[in-house]
């Protein structure tokens, strides 16, 4: 339901540059969100943690186009590369303080940073200068309006959204 205010808030136009930081569900419906919406790119941002298994899901649901391993490569030269002149969007998914300061790093002038990732920390460092000097609008997302209930069941029951292959059973240390 979170990851669905993609559609509801950030108003993803086709051929944005989406990055989302972090693969887990929430992460995986949001790159979902993003192509529905007409993404142009799609990036996800993880760590070695997730190539066993979380990246394969995200392989399954054919909802990215780069995979930036954070622990081994240069995730904002990729980014660059990959997008010209940064991110339209960046989804921060994971949480993590790292990805956060990434997040503002990677976004264009005037681009969006949708938080979806509740952190472990009750602050985080976060690099003000560079946000305002890029002119960044930031959303913070937790749930939605009931209309948007209606509106991720529906996008679930039609196949447009997978959620199959994100269940199964598997320990919490696996997951």
């Amino acid at each position: 339901i979170v990851a669905h205010q993609l559609l509801e808030r950030a108003h993803i136009t086709p051929g944005d540059n989406v990055v989302i930081m972090g693969v887990g569900p929430i992460a995986l419906l949001a790159a979902q969100m993003a192509k529905l919406a007409g993404a142009g790119k799609v990036i996800l941002c993880g760590t070695n943690g997730d190539m066993d298994y979380r990246l394969k899901i995200a392989d399954k649901l054919n909802c990215y186009d780069r995979f930036i391993n954070v622990q081994t490569e240069d995730t904002l030269a990729i980014i660059k590369e990959e997008t010209v002149i940064g991110a339209d969007l960046v989804v921060e998914a994971s949480g993590a303080a790292s990805a956060i300061t990434t997040s503002i790093k990677a976004l264009r002038k005037r681009g969006l940073l949708c938080a979806i990732g509740m952190t472990s920390r009750e602050t985080v460092d976060v690099p003000w200068n560079e946000a305002m000097m890029k002119v960044l609008d930031v959303q913070f997302n937790m749930s939605s309006s009931y209309n948007g209930w209606n509106m991720a069941l529906s996008l679930m029951a039609s196949g447009k959204v997978q959620v199959e292959p994100m269940i199964g059973v598997r320990t919490l240390s696996q997951w």
